[in-house]
């Protein structure tokens, strides 16, 4: 196993390992199955898509909610080692927390979890801590991953000049040593959202599934750090259904 690591300046950190542990995105704070074909009616976009057949690749879903919890899904499809392995380990970090108390729920797929871990963050965000997931899953490429849902995300803040306004504000930096193919970030933010401004690095494609704004940002096309950053109003008087991970992939 050989890490891949890469660091911005600032609060911000994407740490990977590759061959038979990959390590989900582990992002830090910057600023202080296949869905059906009804499902696909009921979603809009604009921007060119990149749905392509990459591997390996996988993709961090943020999906915002109206009373400020934040839910991480991460989708990893590796490559087919099957001639080497029957079977591997595979560990999956999902979001920075101030405490263990703020994961709400938590789901693994794609393999057989044998174990959960909290572990510090890395860095000057080591009085943070995430969980880290570990799975048994029988060698081949089918998707493996981690949803979790959390409160107190330390990636949202309240903007001090406008309390209704949020800022949602994660870092974006190239791999030093590429290994994925494709590397994708997508920010769900709930129906009713008025997204005030994308100041740093811009999306490549923005689409409506099911109300939710999902907003989509290519990292492995980065030839140099940047910030992922969006600021926007929610409507706390909505009410929302859940979004499938599943169709935020697919319409990347």
């Amino acid at each position: 196993m050989t890490p891949s690591r890469t660091k911005p300046g600032g609060r911000t950190r994407f740490d990977t390992t590759r061959r038979n542990i990959l390590m989900a995105t582990v992002l830090l704070l910057v600023a202080a199955g296949s869905s059906s074909a009804v499902g696909l009616l009921l979603t809009r976009g604009s921007g060119g898509s990149r749905n392509f057949d990459l591997i390996p690749r996988y993709i961090n879903m943020w999906i915002v909610s109206p009373d400020d919890t934040l839910r991480l899904a991460v989708i990893y499809y590796p490559l087919d080692n099957r001639g080497l392995l029957n079977e591997e380990t595979v560990q999956v970090a999902g979001p920075l927390l101030l405490t263990e108390a703020d994961v709400l729920s938590s789901q693994t797929f794609g393999g057989e979890l044998t174990s959960t871990e909290f572990l510090p963050g890395p860095d000057q965000d080591s009085l943070l801590i995430y969980p880290l997931f570990t799975l048994r899953r029988a060698a081949g490429p089918a998707p493996y991953g981690v949803d979790v849902l959390f409160q107190n995300a330390p990636y949202l803040t309240v903007d001090p000049q406008d309390p209704a306004r949020r800022v949602l504000s994660m870092g974006a930096i190239p791999e030093a040593e590429p290994y994925y193919e494709q590397v994708i970030v997508a920010v769900a933010l709930p129906p009713g959202a008025t997204v005030d401004e994308i100041p740093d690095l811009q999306p490549y494609r923005n689409v409506r599934i099911g109300g939710w704004h999902v907003y989509y940002f290519d990292q492995s096309e980065l030839t140099q750090a940047s910030s992922l950053r969006i600021d926007y109003t929610p409507d706390p008087t909505v009410t929302v259904a859940p979004v499938d991970y599943w169709l935020i992939d697919l319409r990347r």
